[in-house]
């Protein structure tokens, strides 16, 4: 018995020491365009919303294939209002078609009321390079205008259908490995200050 349990805690170590580590994978708020301060924004400024994606595992591996989601949303009094305009999508600050085969970017309502979700895909790394160990910088926005005064603006991971999660494989591992996310965040709408000129970064809060 005490051989069978010796072999099994070998065998789980060994598991452990050769299963890739994915820590450096995440995707930050890489800093937020429209904020007074370090948690205000002026209700009818356009706010946008930068990730940035970190994936430097350290093993050579690439992202071969991947879907997320954000959804964006107010509350009131503790109440979900959605009282915002659609989110929108402007240039993106790199070209993704470079890097994957197919990829794509909408929106859709996860709770059924208005415009709350922005979904991100890409896969096929047949031909295109994927995303490759030690990328490290901004990749996509999301941009709404709140416009009532009180509400607080928050975003947050979201789920992504068919199957309501997200989903990353790579080249070292085709099981999902998706990156690590500091949600949620939320942020106070004001009428008493423009936020038009003010950028907010991380390093900074």
């Amino acid at each position: 018995m005490k051989q069978l349990l010796y072999g099994f805690a070998l065998a789980s170590l060994m598991m452990l020491l050769s299963a890739p580590c994915y820590g450096a994978t995440e995707i930050t708020l890489d800093h937020i365009d429209g904020l007074f301060g370090s948690d205000t924004v002026f209700a009818g400024d356009t706010v946008r919303f930068v990730h940035r994606l970190t994936y430097t595992p350290g093993d050579g591996s690439a992202i071969i294939c991947f879907t997320n989601g954000f959804k964006v949303w107010t509350h009131r009094n503790g109440a979900y209002t959605n009282s915002f305009a659609p989110i929108e999508f402007d240039s993106l600050p790199l070209n993704w078609r470079d890097l994957y085969e197919a990829f794509g970017i909408y929106s859709h309502g996860v709770d059924g009321v208005g415009t709350d979700t922005a979904a991100f895909f890409g896969c096929g790394a047949m031909v295109c390079s994927g995303i490759v160990d030690g990328f490290d910088q901004p990749v996509w926005w999301i941009e709404t205008t709140p416009f009532q005064d009180g509400d607080t603006l928050c975003l947050d991971s979201s789920c992504y259908p068919p199957n309501g999660e997200w989903l990353w494989s790579t080249t070292s591992f085709l099981g999902n490995f998706p990156p690590d996310w500091y949600g949620p965040s939320a942020f106070t709408l004001s009428n008493a200050v423009s936020a038009a000129e003010e950028t907010w970064t991380c390093e900074e809060a």
